[in-house]
């Protein structure tokens, strides 16, 4: 693809910034797609589209890495206006559920946030939309991204549900869970076994294989329990 063009950057923490990007002849994209951002050759980093196919362009959020090349780049010294090399949009492995049935969504890591973000925004453009639960595991309530977006996702949306569970530091007063995730947590937030409910996990390796298994362990199968990894893989530096 040729350079595209910074429009907005919003910075969502200290380390983690949003950018909106300007695509003279976008076609479009579907929920859960990726696109490749090259700073130069053989720097490169997949990032997943953050923003719904409603909105007509794309948005990414970047969580500065240590020692990745292109994060760096992206969260410390690109402008509004700057230019850089993007390739996609490639198909993600997750889908929209917006048929019959629950979805539960779970995360922990900020940038697995991002990806789920994008199918709760879409969520959000639909007449018909069908439950949904987001599970947040974060280390404290500081480093959560998104917080005011999905307070008002809530409050406007009845079928939607947003638990957090802080694993370090809990605010004052905090009521709900206060640890990792755990068989008991995942019974109490998400329905039992049905072949329309559909889970969603979108984490580092490490967490995904744990809560998978912890699923099968609840009589969940692969047909609804659905997993993408992230983090730096073979080939491909950050």
């Amino acid at each position: 693809m040729a350079p595209r063009q910074s429009a907005e950057v919003i910075a969502e923490s200290s380390r983690i910034k949003s950018l909106l990007l300007e695509i003279a002849g976008w076609q479009g994209h579907l929920p859960r797609r990726h696109v490749e951002v090259r700073q130069q050759i053989p720097a490169h980093r997949s990032y997943s589209i953050v923003s719904p196919p409603e909105d007509g362009f794309i948005s990414l959020t970047v969580e500065r890495v240590e020692n990745g090349e292109v994060s760096h780049y992206l969260v410390d010294e690109l402008r509004c206006g700057d230019r850089f090399e993007l390739r996609g949009a490639v198909r993600g492995l997750l889908r929209v559920h917006s048929g019959r049935g629950s979805s539960c969504l779970l995360h922990r890591s900020r940038n697995g946030l991002g990806a789920l973000m994008a199918m709760l925004r879409h969520r959000q453009k639909r007449t018909a939309r069908a439950p949904a639960t987001l599970l947040d595991s974060f280390k404290n309530v500081e480093s959560v991204i998104y917080r005011s977006e999905l307070a008002a996702m809530t409050r406007r949306d009845c079928g939607l549900c947003v638990i957090g569970t802080p694993t370090r530091k809990q605010p004052m007063g905090w009521m709900g869970y206060s640890r990792r995730v755990d068989g008991s947590m995942l019974a109490d937030v998400c329905l039992p076994p049905d072949r329309n409910s559909k889970i969603c996990v979108c984490s580092p390796p490490s967490f995904v294989e744990h809560v998978s298994a912890l699923f099968v362990e609840l009589g969940h199968t692969a047909h609804t329990t659905k997993t993408e990894r992230f983090g730096p893989t073979s080939g491909e530096r950050q």
